[in-house]
């Protein structure tokens, strides 16, 4: 496939603010693939296949426009989406062996050639297919909104796949959805600049994040390995998950929040060398603004802002009693809910603060050798459209079934130390990946903090709510 120019190729539109906020982290080598899974089976037990998968794709790609196009003048101030005349599918579907842990964490660290497709995909043997794509053209959401298409596509077309070629031509009138900031209102008001302003000039000790423990400081090289580890509920646990939450009046973010949290916690208050030292950990949790922007959850988009906090380190009454639920602070938790509800719109405001960053790349590589500014990030892109409502719902009579969800997505050097994706599938299940970056926390601490997690989210699903 020839590489893409503005003078050979067909403009769609110049990118936004937080496009070009992607763009610079690709090119500074510090942003890595989003990447959402999916197993597919039939009813009669089979899987995936190239020509059914190949036939479906090419329906998903002219359903998508953001599929149809790469990024021109990467390095320039005014980076823009360009129309690829054509994609050819033997270039980005591979189809490889390999435990699907393994396949995700070498992923998600891999960057994307912005003159070709931004997007590419990786089958397993067991039919689950990895969509691999660049954050510059879609949040968490976009890639269920991919999924989604492609299950819709496979059940369209019944058991056989009709003729096709692995190259797909692509529409002339290819469309993208507008940048956020022409669909929503990203105002910063005068108290927030006031309140970033006074943060910038007062001594460090006198800000939260000076109290916070965040892991080690962030290396002084630019790197995207990390250790990635999976966990995943079947519909009747999950279910079961959810029944708990509505018992506490909390959502699961927020629990999975409380839990991360206490798990810190404990492990600091377990070093005597801390004592004094922290006080809190700091926290991102990504917000979608598609509802604030009236998007869809069908369309691939970049809507998306974050909200910030600092959590006080959790202390309980010594006990030799394991329980991660023993005091578990259900209280804080509810409020955290209803806080991430609010953030729905009031987030907004946090992502219009980007355009007050006159140089982007000089912002993010500022980060390297640096403490760390958040401890770890939470990102949960929700139930699955059109899922079931409750374990072993029905999914209808569709030939073909998806179901082991995940979303995973690249943990770079300058991010949080530990990052928690969390999916839902058609069927009622919640996937979760647990990654956290080299060198951000010791492997023995996130090994231990994974195998914590999961306890905790076991306690849930038997902790009593009569």
């Amino acid at each position: 496939m020839s590489r893409a120019t503005t003078e050979s190729k067909s403009v769609v539109r110049e990118a936004g603010m937080l496009e070009r906020w992607h763009v610079a982290r690709q090119n500074l080598g510090v942003l890595g693939a989003v990447v959402i899974s999916g197993r597919y089976t039939r009813a009669d037990g089979s899987i995936l296949d190239k020509a059914l998968l190949y036939a479906a794709l090419e329906k998903v790609i002219h359903k998508h426009g953001a599929l149809n196009v790469c990024v021109a003048g990467e390095a320039t101030p005014t980076p823009a989406f360009v129309r690829l005349d054509r994609i050819d599918l033997d270039e980005v579907v591979t189809f490889v062996d390999g435990d699907l842990r393994e396949v995700l964490e070498a992923e998600v660290a891999k960057g994307f050639d912005m003159t070709r497709p931004l997007w590419r995909i990786l089958v397993v043997p067991d039919g689950t297919v990895n969509f691999s794509f660049h954050h510059v053209i879609g949040d968490g959401q976009s890639g269920i909104a991919f999924h989604r298409t492609l299950l819709a596509a496979l059940n369209e077309m019944g058991e056989t796949s009709p003729p096709h070629s692995a190259v797909v031509s692509t529409s002339a009138k290819v469309t993208l959805v507008p940048p956020i900031e022409q669909v929503a209102n990203l105002h910063v008001s005068p108290f927030r600049l006031i309140r970033e302003i006074i943060k910038m000039l007062v001594p460090a000790s006198w800000t939260a994040a000076y109290w916070a423990w965040t892991g080690y400081p962030c290396p002084s090289e630019r790197k995207l390995t990390a250790n990635l580890r999976l966990l995943y509920h079947k519909p009747e646990a999950a279910h079961r998950i959810l029944q708990v939450c509505r018992a506490h009046q909390t959502s699961l973010t927020a629990l999975m929040h409380t839990l991360a949290t206490l798990i810190i916690s404990e492990y600091l208050a377990e070093d005597p060398s801390n004592t004094g030292r922290y006080t809190s950990i700091s926290t991102s949790i990504p917000v979608s603004l598609r509802a604030f922007a009236k998007a869809p959850p069908g369309v691939m988009c970049n809507y998306v802002s974050t909200h910030f906090s600092f959590p006080t380190l959790i202390k309980r009454t010594p006990s030799t009693d394991r329980s991660w639920l023993r005091e578990f602070p259900w209280d804080s938790t509810s409020e955290l809910s209803k806080t991430l509800r609010k953030q729905q719109t009031h987030s907004a405001e946090s992502l219009g603060m980007v355009k007050f960053i006159g140089d982007f790349e000089a912002y993010h590589m500022n980060k390297l050798g640096k403490k760390r500014d958040y401890t770890f990030e939470i990102s949960n892109v929700g139930r699955f459209p059109g899922g079931a409502e409750t374990p072993g719902g029905d999914t209808g009579s569709s030939a073909w079934t998806l179901d082991g969800v995940y979303f995973s997505q690249s943990n770079p050097s300058s991010g949080g130390a530990i990052h928690v994706n969390v999916a839902g599938d058609p069927a009622g299940g919640i996937g979760i990946s647990v990654s956290w970056a080299e060198g951000a926390i010791d492997d023995t601490f996130g090994e231990a903090f994974f195998e914590a997690f999961k306890e905790g989210l076991e306690e849930v699903v038997h902790h009593d709510i009569a």
